[in-house]
């Protein structure tokens, strides 16, 4: 007696093939979330890095602070530091030159400034204002919003501040001479703080040498 095999019929292949796309459209969304994920993941570590670097840049430059004002192209000075809220400008001695080798000062020009959701380094050729001379700006973070920066004085460099700052008219701004033999005294400290989209908040305190 010959003895036939029975197939599946249509209605079981139709089924069999709705539980595998079922079980595809799972499996398909579970690898996109996993993607999504991952990109976000790596998005954020590389905002994280970015940060850590920009602020390690931007701590070094203002540790290496020096008290030296510099000459405008009018003939006028700047002090060694000058702040707002989204901006800060100083002399530092962070330009290499090892034993004299290049004839050039080791001081440097430099500011950061927040402009557009981008944090600014911002470096001038020379130390002086040259005529026609503009600084180089490199963008050193972006998204950024709610930029702050604050000097800080104790009690003693304030008083030395008042004195070298106001003149006998009353004006705030100090003689040529005078800035020149005994600059304003330096901030002790610099407070940086912005937030950055998917970070958050971010607050740097520096402590200047001395």
């Amino acid at each position: 007696m010959i003895k036939h095999s029975r197939g599946f019929t249509l209605m079981e292949v139709l089924i069999a093939l709705m539980i595998l796309a079922i079980i595809g459209a799972i499996m398909m969304r579970g690898l996109q979330s996993a993607i999504r994920s991952q990109e976000r993941i790596n998005q954020n570590a590389a905002k994280l890095a970015a940060l850590q670097e920009g602020m390690t840049i931007m701590a070094r430059d203002i540790e290496e602070i020096i008290n030296r004002p510099i000459f405008t192209t009018n003939g006028s000075l700047l002090p060694a530091v000058i702040a707002s809220n989204n901006y800060i400008e100083f002399t530092t001695i962070g330009l290499a030159n090892p034993f004299g080798m290049y004839q050039r000062s080791s001081l440097q020009r430099i500011a950061y400034q927040c402009h557009d959701g981008t944090l600014f380094r911002l470096v001038w050729p020379t130390i002086d204002r040259m005529p026609g001379s503009s600084p180089d700006s490199y963008p050193l973070l972006t998204e950024v919003s709610d930029c702050r920066i604050q000097l800080y004085f104790n009690p003693t460099k304030q008083k030395q501040l008042v004195a070298n700052t106001v003149t006998k008219t009353g004006s705030t701004s100090p003689t040529t001479a005078s800035a020149i033999n005994k600059p304003p005294p330096l901030p002790n400290a610099v407070q940086i703080s912005f937030t950055i989209k998917g970070v958050g908040t971010v607050t740097r305190f520096v402590a200047l040498p001395g």
